[in-house]
């Protein structure tokens, strides 16, 4: 895990495309500033995570974090004339709802919310209402920019400790660093959406987890389980998925890692996968929705990234594996959440190679870490079910565990398996620049097709 090796080849990928003639679809000048300013925060915290303490870093990051919240959302507010950016759907929606409730009790609050949505999302909705009411919306929506921030300062902490279970103390400090800078994190807490508490409720759930089946005390699993128990406040489905990462610690401990047993487990993990998208397909109907609805949603995913067909399909499975491809052009209209983030994208996508090494070791090893590995490999499956592994939003919960894996594979890993791993981070450069140049020849052929149908 080398922070020059990251940022070298992150930087010689972006001089590349730059000289790609992208017309329109290459950002503008302050979006390519807000871009490089929060590359340059990552890899300048990361640096710093191997000359300071931990609780320095921590330090660190927090400070640098909330700074750069801050900054976007004052680039969203100076640029796009909106505080929360550019085709916010969400975010609109979740600001609305604060707006509306911050004059409700509490109870009547719950009630109404329950009512009308049901209890998923209710935890975010919850956190903005409490700042809304308390401090009034128009200074609520910049308050929990700073919230954010303190909310992944703390995942940081526990992250640490857990990942010190797996790796060494030095790559632990890498990992946190990492976590706490990704452009991402920075990108979502100045959009105002809820992925930065969500995975810091994950993070601290995990950490009970490994507290009960390291001193089986009975209050580490109460609070691993209520702390689950929250998480379904987020996204309903967390729960059963940290369940079932604490069950698989024992199921791991009871399978033999045999040739046999390696095809049994990828035969079930593609039968979840089908099952997920059948299961879908079924609750989007019994919500009301039409028998085309899930279908439509896949191929829309498939179209903002100018794919279709069989290879379509193909694609989505291995990115929900490996991670999608950093976008550096975008359309007007995804300026604002395609390339902004582009850093912690590659990021994950240079690291996957590691990661799927440290998921082998683990299942051979049959270490604890099986559980971060359970929660990372659902979490794909249920994302490749439903053709979201385009969308980075949807990993991002996964990505402090992927980290982990990763640096147990580097550390578990020969000097020749590196050097493999180099070659693979060198193809892995071919497809980002290929992804993106076609982007530009599939933008540019609908553009004059749209022309012609006009004439």
């Amino acid at each position: 895990m080398n922070n020059s090796y990251l940022a070298t080849t992150y930087l010689v990928v972006w001089m590349l495309i730059a000289v790609i003639p992208v017309s329109k679809l290459w950002p503008s000048a302050m979006s390519q500033l807000m871009q490089l300013l929060l590359f340059v925060n990552s890899v300048v915290v990361v640096y710093i995570s191997q000359k300071v303490s931990r609780r320095g870093l921590i330090f660190v990051i927090l400070l640098s974090h909330m700074f750069i919240s801050l900054a976007l959302r004052y680039y969203y507010m100076e640029f796009w004339n909106d505080p929360l950016g550019p085709i916010a759907i969400d975010s609109y929606n979740y600001n609305n709802d604060g707006i509306y409730y911050a004059s409700y009790s509490f109870t009547h609050f719950i009630n109404d919310f329950l009512e009308i949505n049901g209890w998923d999302d209710l935890g975010f909705t919850f956190i903005i209402y409490s700042v809304y009411k308390l401090f009034s919306p128009g200074i609520g929506v910049h308050l929990l920019v700073v919230l954010n921030s303190i909310a992944i300062a703390i995942s940081c902490n526990y992250l640490y400790r857990i990942s010190c279970q797996f790796v060494s103390a030095k790559c632990s400090m890498f990992i946190i660093a990492i976590w706490g800078s990704l452009s991402f994190s920075m990108v979502t807490a100045a959009n105002g959406l809820k992925e930065n508490f969500f995975t810091s409720l994950i993070i601290l759930a995990v950490y009970y987890l490994y507290k009960f089946i390291e001193k089986k005390s009975f209050m580490n699993f109460v609070l691993f389980l209520l702390i689950s128990l929250t998480t379904s406040f987020f996204r309903m489905a967390m729960f059963p998925v940290l369940v079932m990462a604490l069950v698989s610690i024992w199921i791991i401990k009871k399978i033999k890692p045999t040739v046999k047993s390696i095809f049994l487990i990828a035969s079930l993990i593609v039968l979840a996968i089908c099952a997920g998208r059948y299961i879908m397909n079924v609750l989007l109907i019994l919500r009301g929705f039409s028998d085309d609805t899930f279908s439509e949603m896949a191929l829309n995913q498939y179209g903002e990234h100018n794919l279709g067909g069989p290879l379509s399909a193909v694609i989505n499975v291995v990115f929900g594996f490996i991670g999608s491809t950093p976008s550096f052009i975008s359309t007007p209209e995804k300026i604002s959440y395609i390339t902004l983030f582009n850093y912690s994208v590659f990021v994950i996508l240079i690291f996957s190679s590691l990661y799927i090494y440290g998921i082998f070791k683990a299942f051979i090893t049959q270490s604890n870490i099986i559980a971060l590995v359970a929660i990372t490999i659902i979490n794909s499956v249920m994302i490749i079910a439903m053709s979201f592994s385009f969308d980075f939003r949807y990993r991002f919960v996964s990505v402090p565990f992927i980290l982990i894996i990763a640096a147990f594979g580097m550390e578990n890993s020969s000097p020749k398996l590196l050097k493999l791993h180099k070659l693979y981070c060198a193809a892995l450069i071919l497809l980002v620049l290929f992804y993106n140049i076609n982007s530009v020849s599939y933008t540019h052929l609908r553009a004059h097709e749209t022309k012609a149908n006009l004439v």
